[in-house]
């Protein structure tokens, strides 16, 4: 399990979707679709899977791609690529075609995993009623998201509960415990994905603020430690 592409297995828990080719059932593939404006972070996970398999998948220019979900046009970015290891993920992470979130994947994964998967499916709660609250978009059954907080809190000693949302459960975090959260996936976020490890405070100096403040020292895993804290200073 240890020779396992864990990098590509964390972008699966994301947005990543495997998938047999018809007519070639020995091939499996890994796809991503996202909006035009993360298309330098799909670029960032694109090499790092080309690294980790030695394929050479590339991002394609923006275009309008139909979300029939929405029944509405999206300006997104995609990028495929086929490699033979994918087949052990896709047996590890698939089942009955399905992709599942059991503790078999979940003991594989760790705070770069999460980071992937919150740069994905995560966000920051925006509405008066929801600022600086944490939200997964998992849309899974009750079980698989008992699972992943549990995950969440075993990675981060953050507590993380599943709301129903119509027929499949997401996850939230409270915002008091935002940024200790924020702050064990930090180092693992891409620059260009910042908003989603963002809060947004008054100017009263609550502990919550100065906890988030000083994380903010913290460098992206595409920056270092001196413009870090550069931009630290300029944090209002």
């Amino acid at each position: 399990m240890t020779s396992l592409p864990l990098f590509t297995l964390a972008a699966v828990a994301g947005d990543g979707c495997l998938g047999i080719p018809s007519g070639r059932p020995n091939s499996v593939y890994l796809s991503f679709t996202h909006s035009a404006d993360q298309r330098e972070y799909l670029v960032y996970k694109m090499n790092r899977i080309n690294e980790e398999l030695g394929t050479k998948g590339t991002v394609s220019r923006p275009r309008a791609v139909y979300d029939s979900r929405t029944n509405k046009y999206y300006m997104s970015c995609q990028s495929m690529v086929v490699n033979p290891a994918l087949k052990e993920l896709y047996s590890l992470f698939y089942l009955d075609g399905e992709k599942r979130f059991t503790s078999r994947v979940l003991n594989l994964l760790g705070l770069e995993a999460l980071a992937i998967f919150w740069m994905d499916d995560g966000n920051v709660g925006a509405t008066t009623s929801a600022v600086n609250k944490g939200i997964l978009n998992l849309y899974r059954p009750l079980g698989e998201a008992r699972l992943v907080c549990d995950w969440i809190q075993e990675l981060t000693g953050v507590e993380a509960k599943p709301y129903r949302d119509g027929s499949s459960y997401r996850v939230r975090i409270c915002r008091s415990l935002m940024p200790r959260f924020l702050a064990k996936i930090r180092p693992f976020v891409h620059t260009s994905m910042r908003k989603k490890v963002t809060l947004y405070f008054s100017h009263y100096n609550t502990k919550s603020k100065r906890e988030y403040e000083t994380s903010l020292t913290i460098p992206f895993v595409d920056e270092g430690d001196k413009a870090a804290r550069a931009r630290s200073k300029c944090a209002v």
